[in-house]
């Protein structure tokens, strides 16, 4: 087994735990407040805004665990419902810092080298993006490092049940959440608990057992709720298996996952594309010192951390892109930015182990050490800010507001208006069904989808549409 896991790093005073473990949340969660948007802005946001507010079902697989989440963050009374909404990506993304930090603490890194790549990873530009505004991938990011995280703890005590417990439950929300990410990654998770297989073959039908239950309670109260017909229901009613299925499995996605025009040169170029983004995530210091952390990582008598490490990378990225087939345009550039955010938290904590390695060997005075450590984080967060403030501080954007302020205005009373796309189904949707603006006129969607008042059933051929 990993040395570096035999020794627990947590057996200081509690307040030199915690203080932290509260700095590794709460740095991201500062910088998510002040720049998330205040009011509604595009992507998916609106429409995961009017989910939260209707308990409703958002687009295929539905995402019933965010939705929950989201809606109970609806219920403060801070701001309008888009910023309550927005804080609860921001909330989550900070706590899959605080986990990040406590992996790299797991794994040997001292406290400001774990913080430092806790921080590199809230601050890398892609991961902030999707903590400001309503969506599911800083969840998928929490839940991914929770069960990282659980794993490393029981390879410490793998004859405890409450760890391997506490993973397959985690586990198990996940796949309630964005369960394709999540299954590509566990061939990964399966390799880090090898060095105790034994113990985790021994009680797999309680495991898995537990992991299903988990992930099947938020959907079955996604079908009850489908049957009440909300304002907001994707489909609507999920009447049968059939139906399930249809949502579960995103059929209705098959066109747009895979593109009949898409090659293996796309395939190149997006790997290309990613190549280049992975090294700017974390600022070329930072992934430099990623890569320190990998060799780092070989020099153990254990590969498992290691080899998982890198088979969630590359299951997350390469093979997840090889499956997708996108064209590789703007449009599928923007669709996949967010797919491989647990990338960038590998890399996070990569960096912690390389930093805490680098500083060891160049610096022989303990104090020293930990001056060279504080100095470099503070650089390393100093660039990151530099480098990416600018692009995600939506704090200012209300593009989608006074697009929809211009519509409502030349409408006249009592109207029928007619929306196609995700650009005006998603904002006008949240102004006319969360903050109830212009409650005279209808908003009706040209493909059936989202709102509950559709001209035809979803599935309908062609020709009857």
């Amino acid at each position: 087994m990993n040395t570096s896991l035999q020794a627990n790093p947590f057996t200081f005073p509690v307040w030199r735990q915690l203080l932290p473990l509260f700095l590794s949340i709460s740095g991201p969660l500062i910088l998510y407040l002040f720049t998330t948007p205040r009011v509604v802005v595009l992507e998916d946001d609106g429409l995961f805004l009017m989910v939260a507010k209707h308990l409703g079902i958002a687009h295929p697989p539905g995402y019933p665990l965010f939705t929950g989440i989201a809606h109970l963050f609806l219920q403060f009374p801070l701001g309008t419902d888009a910023f309550r909404g927005h804080i609860t990506s921001a909330f989550l993304g900070a706590l899959a810092c605080g986990v990040l930090f406590g992996c790299a603490r797991l794994l040997g890194a001292s406290v400001w080298a774990a913080l430092a790549g806790a921080w590199a990873f809230g601050a890398s530009e892609h991961f902030w993006s999707q903590a400001i505004i309503a969506e599911v991938y800083t969840l998928n990011a929490l839940l991914f490092f929770a069960v990282y995280l659980l794993i490393l703890k029981a390879l410490q005590a793998p004859d405890s049940r409450t760890w391997w417990w506490g993973a397959s439950i985690f586990f198990g929300l996940s796949l309630a959440n964005h369960y394709p990410l999540m299954v590509l990654a566990f061939p990964g998770l399966l390799a880090l608990a090898l060095p105790v297989w034994r113990s985790v073959l021994s009680r797999l039908p309680e495991l898995i057992l537990l992991s299903l239950l988990n992930a099947a309670l938020p959907y079955a109260a996604m079908v009850w709720r489908s049957l009440q017909n909300p304002a907001i229901n994707f489909y609507g009613p999920i009447e049968g298996w059939q139906d399930f299925w249809f949502y579960f499995s995103r059929q209705g996605y098959a066109s747009v996952d895979v593109s009949p025009s898409a090659g293996w040169w796309d395939r190149w170029e997006f790997l290309q594309w990613f190549s280049v983004e992975a090294f700017w995530q974390l600022t070329p210091l930072g992934f430099g010192l990623a890569l320190w952390g990998l060799w780092r990582l070989t020099q153990q008598p254990s590969l498992t951390v290691l080899v998982s490490g890198i088979l969630v990378f590359l299951s997350n990225s390469v093979l997840l892109l090889a499956l997708l087939a996108f064209d590789f345009d703007f449009f599928n550039i923007s669709v996949f930015r967010p797919y491989s955010l647990v990338c960038y938290g590998l890399l996070g904590l990569w960096l912690a182990i390389g930093l805490d390695d680098f500083i060891r060997r160049s610096i022989k005075t303990p104090e020293l050490q930990n001056l060279g450590t504080v100095i470099i984080t503070l650089l390393l967060g100093s660039l990151l800010l530099f480098q990416n403030l600018s692009k995600n501080d939506r704090s200012a954007d209300n593009f989608a507001e006074k697009h929809a302020e211009l519509l409502f205005q030349l409408l006249p009373e009592n109207s029928v208006f007619f929306v196609y796309g995700d650009s005006e189904t998603g904002p006008l949707g949240y102004y006319h069904y969360v903050e109830e603006r212009r409650p005279d006129m209808e908003l009706v969607n040209l493909q059936g989808l989202v709102y509950g008042n559709r001209l035809f059933p979803v599935r309908s051929s062609e020709r009857r549409k």
